[in-house]
């Protein structure tokens, strides 16, 4: 019975995964277009992006990558929502769920956000807003999926 558990945890947590991807693939040019625009973005993170040497995109390195998000780290977030499900605020299983979603959102984007595109790049307060709010619709995503997914009790 507990390996059919940690296996379906598994499995909930690759889903939530791809599905933070599609949602932060459906976003992501929107919030680009604001974000990346020279009226509004700082010098310095412009000049980063610019020095960065441009190779022409590499679809298997970003299969790979998805791939390792999605069952790696994926998983990881099951097993963790799967052992923290019972101390979640609530009953509902859509309460969790958010609950969830804002503790990825804290402990991941929240963090890097602040570290490095506002820290080390003096990227605007705003944009850095916005993109918290883009990755916070991520995060809820993945955090609803988890907990419709994931096993009970």
């Amino acid at each position: 019975m507990a390996k059919t558990r940690i296996v379906q945890s598994w499995f909930a947590g690759m889903a939530g995964a791809a599905v933070a991807i599609v949602v932060w693939q459906l976003l992501a040019p929107f919030v680009a277009r604001i974000t990346l625009n020279p009226r509004y973005q700082a010098p310095d993170f412009l000049a980063v992006l610019s020095q960065m040497v441009a190779r022409p995109p590499d679809k298997a390195h970003l299969v790979r990558f998805a791939l390792f998000w999605v069952v790696l780290l994926g998983g990881i977030h099951g097993m963790v929502f799967s052992r923290l499900r019972p101390s979640l605020p609530g009953a509902a299983t859509a309460r969790k769920g958010l609950s969830f979603g804002i503790l990825l959102w804290i402990f991941s984007y929240l963090f890097f956000e602040f570290l490095h595109p506002w820290g080390q790049f003096h990227e605007p307060a705003l944009l850095v807003l916005l993109e918290l709010l883009m990755w916070l619709v991520v995060a809820l995503a993945e955090g609803m999926t988890l907990a419709a997914l994931s096993p009970h009790g």
